[in-house]
Order: structure tokens, then sequence, then C-alpha cells
């Protein structure tokens, strides 16, 4: 049974870093619409844990709160602050 769990914490981490890369590639595509930025990091929505708090404080990730409304924004610029973009959590 060891094993089972070892496989699912194996998992676990490898999606944890796909969906990093994948969030990743997708804000280094983007440009902020309001002032052309290439300094776009996505919003992350729930309550922070201690490594969701570091990576904001190291400002790879803008925080968005613990509420939702169903027209939450998806990504910030770190340059002009502006937010934008739509989230599919809402729904």
């Amino acid at each position: 049974m060891r094993a089972g769990w070892l496989g699912l914490a194996l998992l676990a981490v490898v999606l944890s870093i796909a969906v990093a890369c994948w969030v990743g590639r997708e804000a280094a595509e983007l440009r902020c619409p309001e002032c052309g930025s290439a300094d776009v990091i996505p919003i992350v929505y729930g309550k922070p844990g201690r490594e969701l708090m570091a990576q904001a404080e190291r400002g790879e990730v803008a925080l968005g709160g613990c509420i939702l409304t169903g027209s939450d924004p998806a990504w910030h610029c770190a340059a002009c602050e502006h937010r934008w973009g739509r989230t599919d959590m809402g729904r």
C-alpha cells in the first residue's frame, strides 16, 4: 500500500510542475492591454498557504482573495496593476 501512496505523491508533483510550466508559458506570451508590459502574472484565488504567500511576495503570482464572483480576472500586470481576463472558477 505504501507504494500506492508514493505513486500518488509523485503524480501530484508531476502535475504541479506541468501546471506551473503551462501557466508560465501562457503568461510569457501575454501583454497587458493597458500599458503593453510583458510583466504579467496569474491571479490565484483561495486562502493562501505559506508557499503561495512566498510566491506572491516574490512577484510570481497575485492574490485574488477568497470570494469568487464569476467574473474574476485571471491576469495581473505588475507594471501598472491592471487586472483582466476571466477565470473559469466562478462557473
